[in-house]
C-alpha cells in the first residue's frame, strides 16, 4: 500500500497559519503601568473583532489590524504616547470597560498627548494607517511638559481679491494672504498641539466699480477696519467686512463712500455671505485634537442690527450648507456611527445616525428639505467603488433602501441631489455622462447628457450647473432636471465662480510686463452684464 504521509507533510509545509498577537482582542489587552515606559508590539496578523469601534473615520481607518493596551493614570497630569516603527501607525485612546461602550478621548497618527485623570483607566488601540500593510512598532509613554510654540509654515501670497454682485458691480482690493502653522511638541518629540492661521493683510484700500465700469469709490479703507481685515460679501448696495484684530463684523452702505450701517462683535468669522434679507457669518476654529476643528454660524438681519439665530460651536464637525434654502448640515463623528443633522432657521429639522461600513467610508449629500442620501464608498486602485444607496426624508421615513443604480454599476464618480432629482456623474471612457433620476419609491431615469472635460456639478435650486476644466481653463453648462441644456459658457481662460440664480463671474489673469491685468467678467446665462479690467 502506497503511503501519502510524506506528500501530505510536504503540502502542509507550504501553508502558514497566522497567529494573531497576544493583545489582538480587547479582552486580552496588554496591561502597561507607571508614569513612563516602552513596549514593543506588532499589528501583523491582528484582526478586527465584533463591535470594535471605527478608530479614525477621517483617516479612513476601518478598525482592522488593531492591538490593545490598558493603562491606569498614576496621577492627574498631561501624558504623551508616541509610536516609532516600520510603518505609519495611529494611536487611539478610549475610556470604558467594554468594547461596545468605549468613549473616544483622542486619536492621531504617530502619537497623542492628552490630560489624564488620576485612577482613570484608559484603553489604547494601535492601528495601521494602511490597513493592508502591518508591521512592528515601539510605543513610548511618559508624563510630559509641552514645548513653546514653534513656527513650521509661513507662506505669504499677494493677490487681488474681488467680490462681485449679481447686478454687475465689483468691490476689490489688493492684499497679502498669509497662511501660517505652528505646533507644540511633547517630551518625546510628538505633536501636542497644532495651530493654523489665515490672515488677510490689505496693501490697498477698497475700490468699487459699478456695472458700467465707473469707479465710484477709489482706494478707501472702510471705517473701523484697521490694518488687518477681509471683505467677504457685496450685493451692489451693502458690503460686509470683518476686522480680524478686534473681531468686529461690520456692514457698510455703499454709495460714493462707505458708511457704517451697524456692527457686531463675533469671534472667529471665517466667511460671511449676504443671502436674501440675511447675513450669514460662518465661524471656524482650527487646531483641535487629531486635526479637527469646530464650526458655528451666526445669522443676522441684512442691516446687522439683530442676531436672528445662532448655531453654537461644535467640535469634531464638518459644516456644509445650502444657503438657497437656508439649510445647514453638520456631520459629527462617534465611535460607531456618523451623526448627520440639518438645521433651518435655528431649528433642527432632521437628525440621523449612520453606521460605518465594514470597509471604506460613508459618503452622503442632503436635499434642501433636510432629507439625506448616503452610501458606502471604498477605493479600488484609482477608482472608487460605491455601494448601494439609502435615502431618508427629513422625518426619518426610508424612501430608498440598499438601492443599486440601474445601468450605472458601482464606479460612478459624483452625486448631486435636488429635492426631487438625483444626478450622477459617470465616466464612460470618452466623456462624462450626467444622468438624472426622479426620486420616488424607486429611481426613474428621466434624462442624460454627455459633458466633455467634466470637473464637478452643483444644483443651484433651479438648474444643475456642470463645471468643466481643461488645462487651467474653465467653463459651465446649465441643465434642467431632465438634462436639457439651458445655456453654456464654453471652456475659456480664467476661473468661473457662481453668484447664484444663473449669474457667474469669470476671473482672468493676464501678465502685462511688470504688472498684471485682472479681468472680472460677470454674466447672466449667456449675456455679459459687466466686464471690469484692473491693472496692478
Amino acid at each position: 500500500m502506497k503511503s501519502y504521509f510524506f506528500s501530505f507533510c510536504l503540502v502542509m509545509s507550504c501553508f502558514s497559519f497566522a497567529t494573531p498577537p497576544a493583545n489582538d482582542s480587547f479582552s486580552h489587552r496588554q496591561i502597561i503601568t507607571g508614569t513612563s515606559g516602552v513596549v514593543t508590539g506588532t499589528t501583523a496578523d491582528a484582526t478586527l473583532e465584533q463591535g470594535e469601534p471605527r478608530h479614525a473615520y477621517n483617516l479612513n481607518i476601518s478598525g482592522t489590524n488593531s492591538v490593545w493596551y490598558s493603562w491606569t493614570a498614576p496621577s492627574t497630569a498631561t501624558y504623551c504616547f508616541n509610536l516609532d516603527g516600520e510603518l505609519l501607525n495611529i494611536v487611539c485612546v478610549y475610556t470604558g470597560s467594554n468594547i461596545t461602550n468605549l468613549q473616544k478621548i483622542i486619536y492621531y497618527s504617530g502619537g497623542v498627548t492628552f490630560d489624564a485623570e488620576n485612577g482613570t483607566t484608559y484603553q489604547i488601540a494601535v492601528i495601521n494607517y494602511n490597513r493592508t500593510i502591518t508591521g512592528k512598532f515601539v510605543l513610548t509613554y511618559c508624563k510630559t511638559d509641552i514645548s513653546p510654540w514653534t513656527d513650521i509654515i509661513s507662506d505669504t501670497n499677494g493677490l487681488i481679491f474681488g467680490v462681485s454682485a449679481r447686478n454687475g458691480s465689483l468691490a476689490y482690493y489688493y492684499l497679502n494672504y498669509i497662511y501660517s502653522a505652528r505646533r507644540r511638541t511633547n517630551c518625546l518629540g510628538g505633536i501636542a498641539d497644532m495651530d493654523l492661521r489665515f490672515l488677510f493683510l490689505p496693501k490697498t484700500g477698497v475700490s468699487v466699480i459699478d456695472k458700467n465700469g465707473n469707479k465710484i469709490i477709489d482706494n478707501v479703507t472702510p471705517e473701523g477696519m484697521g490694518d488687518n481685515y477681509a471683505i467677504h460679501t457685496f450685493d451692489g448696495k451693502t458690503l460686509v467686512a470683518y476686522n480680524q484684530q478686534n473681531s468686529k463684523l461690520i456692514a457698510y452702505k455703499v454709495k460714493n463712500n462707505f458708511s457704517v450701517i451697524n456692527e457686531q462683535n463675533v469671534d472667529d468669522v471665517w466667511e460671511a455671505e449676504i443671502c436674501g434679507s440675511k447675513i450669514y457669518a460662518y465661524r471656524l476654529v482650527f487646531g483641535l485634537p487629531y486635526g479637527g476643528f469646530k464650526t458655528g454660524v451666526n445669522v443676522y438681519d441684512k442691516k446687522l442690527k439683530r442676531l436672528i439665530y445662532s448655531l453654537p460651536f461644535e467640535a469634531k464637525t464638518i459644516r456644509t450648507q445650502n444657503i438657497y434654502k437656508g439649510i445647514f448640515t453638520r456631520m459629527a463623528e462617534d465611535n460607531y456611527f456618523l451623526n448627520i443633522s440639518s438645521t433651518k432657521n435655528g431649528k433642527k429639522i432632521s437628525d440621523f445616525n449612520i453606521p460605518f461600513p465594514e470597509t471604506g467610508e460613508v459618503s452622503y449629500c442632503n436635499d434642501a428639505k433636510g432629507g439625506l442620501l448616503y452610501w458606502a464608498r471604498a477605493r479600488n486602485g484609482t477608482d472608487y467603488i460605491n455601494g448601494n444607496l439609502t435615502y431618508i426624508d427629513k422625518k426619518g421615513k426610508i424612501i430608498l433602501q440598499d438601492f443599486a443604480l440601474p445601468d450605472v454599476g458601482a464606479t460612478w464618480e459624483y452625486v448631486e441631489e435636488s429635492m426631487k432629482n438625483l444626478f450622477i456623474a459617470v465616466d464612460n471612457g470618452v466623456s462624462h455622462k450626467i444622468i438624472s433620476y426622479k426620486i420616488n419609491k424607486n429611481l426613474k431615469k428621466v434624462g442624460e447628457t454627455d459633458i466633455s472635460n467634466y470637473n464637478h456639478m452643483r444644483f443651484d435650486g433651479k438648474n444643475l450647473m456642470i463645471y468643466q476644466f481643461l488645462t487651467d481653463q474653465e467653463g459651465v453648462t446649465s441643465c434642467n432636471s431632465k438634462m436639457k441644456r439651458q445655456w453654456s459658457d464654453p471652456i475659456g481662460n480664467g476661473d468661473v465662480f457662481s453668484l447664484r440664480k444663473d449669474t457667474f463671474v469669470r476671473e482672468i489673469i493676464q501678465p502685462q510686463g511688470a504688472q498684471t491685468n485682472f479681468i472680472f467678467k460677470i454674466f447672466n446665462k449667456k449675456k455679459t452684464i459687466a466686464e471690469h479690467s484692473i491693472i496692478y
